[in-house]
């Protein structure tokens, strides 16, 4: 039997986290005790009466007596529930007192550095720098694997899921931030098997073990202790397309919807408004400054986010508008506005906002620049009311708000509790769309996927167009427009990155030849990002299609949505096409 030890970089943490522990109460529950306190009941008789399953009726009875507002009466030979004093006081309230616990408890986690996946500290216990190296003097079969360069600290969703349990619901974290500490956790493989790894554990790691012990060879006297690089490349994310009910009217089509669209959803919130808008203007935020100070009033917290890089000279007009606006603003509740002067370093365009009602949120993803636009451009995003998707947008912005040395700010642990919160709130979705977030290297695979599936039609709409969209996405609707009766239709605003006008002139005569139409368009003025095939397939986005894709280290740099609806692809493009006749 051949074993080998691998030595495994990871990451090791403790925070000390405050959670509610417990399971809320339903509607269901609710309405079982007030239909109880009208009169006791038998189990035949509510089950008639409620039309609920046996076994989620018997659950519902069982939480309802564990806290004393239900009790079993013995009337002869009928056994009848009826309520108790304290749950006839409780069924008369709008909302049933909470069952959750407060706790306060520190838990220790490990993070490997190959995929980024959580691990907790018993799943994957971990070793010291010295530990490892008195293994190597002792000849101890073991192999490393070198730790990256870049420090994959892991995602905020996956930690709040390994480190948490079903009836326990993340509320903040206690205390600052401990620093991640650089550890080792060691990987037995037996005989080519991986032994003792955890069931969620990555393929992208397990294979990497794998290799690792693959190339470890009997250590001779004197030889240096072995150590191979990962090789293996982490698979994107993948598209995760959510069941739910979307319909045409929830696109947001053109500057002047967009600009009704920001100002309804200041006016309706009560609780919370989010923007993240990739650059920020002085004079538009002054634009609607005024219906922001009517939600501060109301009682609103608002976050306004933005992402604009640092340019070669180390100047960043969006961080000097940050800058100024906070300088400027003054009175009641102002507190209240937080306009945060460090960049997320994402592209993304994002509006999210309560409707009146705590925790219940909508969300639109896009190409508007909510507080710079001027909005005259031809625009397009997506409405967002499902909570699953809503939950993820959270999850995200969680991500995009941690600090460079991937500790969670503040603001990321907000983030984080709105995400589980409105994940708490989740139910089995219905309808016939689809609906997937889009992110980072999502965005390539969709051009390859409709490259692949386009029966009809293939259509692209990019704000931007620069020599780096020629390899991926020319060559991709190239070979779309080769299949038969296959149209493929592209249009862009502008160019970039070097590429002049009589240079984009020359790629549409080129391309004119291969079946696929390249059209600038200047009026209106076009900024909108749009992959489209067929009648049912739509994604919009905050990237440019013909131009650079997001970089592999910054995923989030771009944010989009899937829609897979019916005839959704054919509503865009009507819309589209009436804005190029108007």
């Amino acid at each position: 039997m051949t074993t080998v030890r691998v030595a495994v970089p990871v990451l090791q943490g403790t925070k000390k986290f405050v959670f509610d522990k417990g399971r809320p109460w339903t509607v269901i529950e609710h309405s079982l005790l007030a239909s109880i306190a009208q009169g006791a009941q038998s189990f035949l008789n509510l089950q008639q009466g409620s039309n609920l399953p046996r076994r989620v009726l018997v659950e519902a009875i069982v939480r309802l007596m564990r806290v004393g507002w239900v009790e079993l009466l013995d009337v002869g030979s009928n056994m009848n529930f009826q309520t108790t004093p304290s749950g006839t006081a409780a069924a008369t309230l709008r909302e049933l007192p909470s069952p959750l616990t407060r706790h306060k408890q520190r838990r220790s986690f490990v993070i490997d550095q190959i995929s980024g996946t959580v691990f907790r500290r018993r799943q994957l216990p971990f070793h010291h720098e010295y530990h490892i190296q008195d293994l190597e003097k002792r000849d101890a079969n073991i192999i490393r694997i070198s730790r990256p360069e870049k420090e994959n600290a892991g995602d905020a969703t996956s930690l709040l899921h390994v480190l948490f349990e079903e009836d326990e619901q993340f509320v903040a974290f206690d205390g600052g931030g401990e620093r991640l500490m650089e550890r080792w956790a060691l990987v037995v493989v037996r005989d080519g098997i991986v032994d003792g790894l955890p069931s969620h554990a990555s393929e992208e790691l397990t294979t990497t073990i794998l290799e690792a012990a693959r190339s470890y060879k009997p250590k001779s006297h004197g030889q240096v202790p072995q150590t191979v690089t990962a090789r293996f490349q982490v698979k994107p994310p993948r598209l995760d397309e959510v069941p739910c009910r979307f319909m045409n009217s929830e696109l947001v089509i053109g500057g002047t919807e967009h600009k009704s669209v920001l100002i309804d959803a200041i006016k309706k919130a009560r609780h919370r408004i989010i923007i993240h808008s990739t650059f920020i203007s002085e004079e538009r935020f002054k634009d609607v400054l005024s219906n922001l100070r009517i939600a501060l009033d109301r009682g609103a917290m608002i976050d306004i986010l933005w992402g604009q890089e640092t340019d070669s000279s180390g100047k960043n007009p969006s961080r000097q508008a940050a800058l100024n606006i906070r300088k400027q603003m003054t009175g009641s509740n102002i507190d209240r506005l937080r306009i945060h002067t460090s960049s997320t370093h994402s592209h993304s365009k994002i509006l999210i906002s309560d409707q009146g009602r705590a925790n219940e949120f909508v969300c639109y993803i896009g190409s508007c620049n909510w507080l710079s636009s001027d909005f005259q451009s031809f625009e397009v995003s997506a409405t967002i009311k499902n909570s699953n998707l809503v939950a993820d947008v959270f999850s995200k912005l969680a991500e995009m708000c941690r600090s460079p040395n991937g500790h969670f700010s503040r603001l990321s642990e907000e983030y984080m509790k709105l995400a589980a919160t409105v994940a708490k709130n989740r139910f089995e979705q219905s309808g016939s769309s689809r609906i997937a977030l889009v992110y980072g290297p999502m965005h390539k695979d969709l051009i390859l996927r409709a490259r692949d599936e386009v029966q009809t039609e293939a259509f692209i709409c990019s704000h931007r167009m620069s020599p780096a969209s020629g390899p991926l996405v020319l060559s991709a609707m190239v070979a779309a427009a080769s299949k038969q009766d296959r149209l493929v239709k592209i249009f862009y605003g502008r160019t970039s990155g070097g590429l002049s006008s009589e240079d984009a002139a020359a790629l549409v005569r080129d391309d004119m030849g291969t079946g696929v139409n390249v059209q600038p368009i200047f009026d209106p003025r076009l900024h909108a990002k749009v992959l489209a095939w067929d009648n049912d397939n739509l994604v919009i986005s905050s990237q440019n299609w013909l131009s650079a894709d997001p970089p592999t280290d910054k995923p989030l740099s771009e944010i989009g949505l899937f829609i897979n609806s019916k005839n959704i692809a054919s509503h865009f493009k009507e819309r589209f096409q009436m804005s190029l006749r108007s």
